[in-house]
């Protein structure tokens, strides 16, 4: 309604020669032209479980023609929580900012083994160690008779040894595993 008022009064003005009213004339910054609100569009949370790629959130719907999608810290790595924002604009088009969360959780070791070992007495060093394949910034403990060691512990005397490895990675929940060492 709005524009059909204001193409009148320019039609009056030019029909007038612009003499009668001072306020004749168009002036681009004064143009009361309500905006058009971008609708149809969403912006929602996502979470994935941690697997060592890149994910991201993107605004979904019909993002309307002239319309561009400006985001910012809608992608991650790493296990952790991401506050994305999306800014939709364009222009005859309101600006439409949208928010959502990636949260990237942890992952679980899988395919592991710490097993109880009884070996029979031979003079030589052995200890019980983690098997698997072990993923990048992974730091495994050993907890052997009290002690906290971060490579694996040799015995090579005859003796039971209960012993626990600990797997740590940022991006893994912590994983606890019991064995008993043995040398008979």
């Amino acid at each position: 309604m709005k524009r059909v008022l204001y193409v009148l009064f320019t039609v009056v003005c030019l029909l007038l020669g612009g003499v009668a009213f001072f306020a004749c004339g168009t002036d681009e910054n004064n143009n009361n032209e309500e905006l058009i609100e971008i609708t149809g569009v969403t912006f929602t949370d996502e979470t994935i479980v941690y697997d060592g790629l890149q994910h991201e959130i993107l605004v979904k719907g019909n993002i309307p023609e002239g319309v561009t999608v400006t985001y910012s810290n809608n992608k991650g790595t790493d296990s952790m929580l991401y506050s994305a924002t999306a800014v939709l604009s364009g222009k005859d088009y309101k600006t439409l900012e949208l928010t959502a969360v990636l949260d990237i959780i942890k992952a679980e070791f899988n395919n592991f083994t710490f097993v109880d070992l009884i070996i029979p007495y031979d003079g030589k060093p052995h200890a019980n160690v983690v098997n698997g394949d072990i993923p990048p910034g992974t730091k495994v403990v050993y907890m052997v008779d009290g002690g906290r060691y971060e490579e694996p512990v040799y015995f090579t005397e005859r003796g039971s040894h209960d012993m626990i490895a600990i797997l740590e990675n940022e991006n893994y929940n912590t994983k606890i595993m019991f064995a008993k060492f043995v040398i008979e």
